[in-house]
């Protein structure tokens, strides 16, 4: 995800000092904590559940609130979304009619844990994108590539995320879900639930 401009839920936002990871983590209700390889802090950032279907659990990323990379704040989140977790999936979906390029964001994961509480997975680099004129697209195949010889992926590994990309890509080309139009739905949801931060 392009976690710099990524919203996330939770009560502490921009209005006040940038907080900690362990402050802000303790102010929310649903934690998102992406690792590197093997286990190493990456992005994280809170959200807001807002309801589940067969697709998987969905969350509202407020603009404004906090996001940290390595332990470390970075930014006030500047562009709000909607994602959607699933448990054991190798990817996360990020939908934003907010971001100047893209609609959809896709991260490659190792298979996703998620609880009451909060989701966790492994970034596994690889991103596929579906761009604002429809395009879809598999990007930063050459830091994967770099990657997997740097930390040494195991083979099931690499065969994992270079399939689910794949089938990622397929599945927003062809519009299924949760590709099929049901954010818009979601976005409803989380309007009626949430203030502010959403549109």
């Amino acid at each position: 995800m392009a976690d710099s401009d990524a919203g996330s839920g939770g009560s502490l936002g921009s209005a006040g000092p940038a907080p900690t990871v362990d402050q802000a983590r303790a102010a929310s209700s649903f934690w998102v904590r992406r690792e590197k390889w093997p286990h190493l802090p990456h992005y994280e950032h809170a959200g807001e559940v807002i309801g589940e279907d067969e697709c998987g659990t969905w969350l509202v990323l407020n603009r404004g609130a906090p996001v940290f990379k390595g332990g470390e704040f970075i930014s006030f989140g500047s562009v709000g979304g909607l994602m959607c977790v699933a448990a054991d999936r190798w990817w996360t979906a990020w939908f934003t009619p907010h971001d100047k390029h893209f609609t959809v964001y896709c991260d490659i994961v190792t298979p996703l844990e998620v609880r009451s509480d909060g989701t966790c997975g492994v970034d596994l680099d690889l991103d596929v994108i579906q761009w604002r004129d429809g395009r879809v697209e598999i990007v930063d195949q050459d830091e994967f590539e770099e990657n997997r010889t740097r930390f040494g992926y195991p083979e099931d590994v690499v065969a994992g995320a270079l399939a689910a990309a794949d089938e990622v890509a397929a599945m927003i080309a062809a519009g299924d879900p949760p590709f099929d139009g049901r954010a818009d739905e979601w976005w409803a949801v989380a309007r009626a639930m949430v203030d502010d931060g959403v549109e």
